[in-house]
């Protein structure tokens, strides 16, 4: 197959795929999403093919979706439009599948490990948040001030039995710190649970669910802490009212 918008190439037992629009920021097309679906099945049809990389040509990897033909972005030449005669949209159109879903799906399959050699900015696709994705996280946000309401707690009870500043912070979040992670590991267990056994949207809500428990537990134990140190050792205060 001729290829217009990528670059595929096979050395070493490596096949290489260039995303090959630099003037564009390889910004990607319905054109070019079909061209790298063929590349990675030929990668996978081809014996001598071990791994596939994934680069960009230019000063970018990839700068998102092309959207310069507006609702026909991912339309190919020649199919249904998006929409009708009347302007409502043509759900019966093939085009209106998500065409970034059928690649991830393509590289999800693939038996061959897949690199991506990430040179300068990125953006992805586009990616549809549901109301399960939406629900886990509003429920993260509620985790996480929770961590924070748990250590505000504690620095209040050791201000509260006389303890300095400095000493009040680093054994108030020493002994939040069981608390927090107790909280957040049966939470998520629950998600891990969600995800293995459930399907569709619920597996969207444990994994929006699970990423932000990780990053609220990480920024709850060390960021905050190291925030509020850097505020401590600024501003020296003798008291602190709470």
């Amino acid at each position: 197959m001729a290829y217009e918008f990528i670059r595929y190439e096979v050395a070493d037992h490596i096949a290489t795929l260039t995303l090959a629009r630099p003037d564009k920021m390889n910004a990607i097309s319905g054109a070019m999403v079909r061209e790298m679906i063929a590349a990675f099945q030929a990668a996978d049809a081809d014996d001598a093919v071990r791994c596939v990389i994934v680069t960009g040509e230019g000063r970018a990897f990839c700068a998102g979706a092309d959207l310069s033909r507006g609702t026909d972005s991912f339309v190919a030449p020649g199919s249904a439009a998006l929409t009708n005669e009347d302007g409502t949209p043509n759900y019966a159109s093939q085009a209106m599948r998500e065409v970034g879903g059928h690649l991830a799906m393509t590289m999800f399959n693939l038996t061959k490990p897949v690199i991506g050699a990430i040179n300068g900015a990125a953006a992805g696709m586009g990616a549809t948040l549901t109301l399960p994705g939406i629900a886990g996280l509003v429920l993260t946000i509620g985790m996480a001030v929770d961590a924070n309401v748990l250590v505000y707690e504690r620095i209040r009870e050791e201000l509260r039995i006389a303890k300095s500043p400095a000493r009040a912070i680093e054994l108030g979040y020493e002994r939040a710190l069981s608390a927090i992670i107790d909280a957040n590991l049966t939470t998520l267990i629950t998600a891990g649970a969600l995800f293995f056994f459930g399907a569709g949207p619920v597996r969207g809500f444990a994994i929006v669910l699970g990423i932000g428990i990780v990053s609220s537990v990480f920024t709850a134990i060390y960021v905050t802490r190291f925030l509020v140190e850097v505020w401590h050792n600024t501003r020296q205060p003798k008291t602190m009212i709470m």
